[in-house]
């Protein structure tokens, strides 16, 4: 028997449902570690030595539960009076990796800097026209 195994086995009978009814209730994988005195080094060697075990479908499954749990409680709280939105947004943040930050998924280097004076030679050479209309008379 391999030691993620002998790790499986002391778990309780149950230890599936209990497990899922504790990521149904929002509960992190250490939440259940600390609940089944399970030690993180542990935690990882029965999720990937044991590969697409029964133990991994219930880790991944609860996940989800867990992640569904968090976000109901965002949807259905919304118009609530009194609910901390920014404690939520936090904790969505260090649970879920969300973030605040707007990424830009273009491969622009930056923003170029452009001199105005260039700018009307090209408009008076396209247009024809010696001034842009709307200038300001400078003296």
């Amino acid at each position: 028997m391999t030691p993620a195994q002998e790790l499986l086995n002391k778990l309780p009978e149950d230890w599936e449902a209990k497990f899922l009814g504790m990521y149904d209730e929002g509960c992190s994988d250490w939440e259940i570690m600390r609940e089944y005195g399970i030690k993180p080094k542990e935690w990882t060697l029965m999720h990937n030595a044991l590969g697409e075990s029964q133990f991994a479908e219930v880790v991944e499954y609860g996940n989800a539960l867990c992640r569904a749990w968090w976000e109901q409680l965002g949807r259905t709280s919304l118009n609530t009076r009194g609910f901390n939105t920014r404690l939520y947004d936090i904790q969505m943040q260090n649970r879920f990796g969300w973030s605040q930050k707007a990424e830009n998924t273009e491969n622009d280097t930056g923003v170029q800097l452009v001199d105005i004076d260039s700018i009307d030679r090209r408009i008076a050479e396209l247009t024809g026209k010696d001034k842009v209309s709307g200038d300001a008379e400078t003296s």
